[in-house]
This record gives C-alpha cells, structure tokens and sequence, in this order.
C-alpha cells in the first residue's frame, strides 16, 4: 500500500460502538436492519473492514427520512459489507 493511501484503524485504536440516543427513536425494523453492521463480535481483522460501513450505515439513518431509499440503499451497504468481510477473510487466508 503507498503512502498516500488511508490506512484502516488497527488493534486498539478501533472505537467501540455505543448506541446513540436517537436509535431508540428508529422503526423497530429500521433499528434491527443497523444492528446488522455490528461488528463488535468480529476478530480484529474484520472489524477493521465492519467499521467504516457501520459508521456510513448509522451516518445515513441519522440524516436522511426514513422510507424506501434508505432501506435500500442500506441493504446494498450490508450486501457490500459483506462482500468486504469475505474478502478480508480471504486475504487472512494466504
């Protein structure tokens, strides 16, 4: 990796996450479609990948109406979480 690339948080510079007052506001399903961008039970490696989609997923819950866009929308970030994750676990792997 060059030197001008971003470099992901790594051991224990990675945050915790802490639930923020205004999820307890969300639509139960909205609330329970973020909790899939947790990333607290994954090996360190991993969560380096999660973080940055739960951070983007909780970003745009935050700011944009809820509706049809943004579930979908959010579904496509956890699909692409997800292909990330595999990834990462492939790259482990070699």
């Amino acid at each position: 990796m060059s030197k001008d690339q971003p470099q992901a948080p790594s051991g224990d510079d990675l945050p915790e996450h802490k639930p923020v007052p205004w999820e307890d506001t969300l639509d139960p399903e909205l609330r329970d479609l973020l909790a899939q961008f947790e990333y607290g039970h994954l090996p360190e490696h991993l969560k380096r990948v999660s973080l940055h989609f739960h951070a983007v997923a909780h970003v745009m819950a935050h700011q944009l109406p809820d509706g049809a866009q943004l579930r979908q929308g959010l579904w496509d970030l956890l699909r692409s979480k997800d292909c990330m994750v595999r990834a990462a676990v492939a790259k482990a792997r070699l």
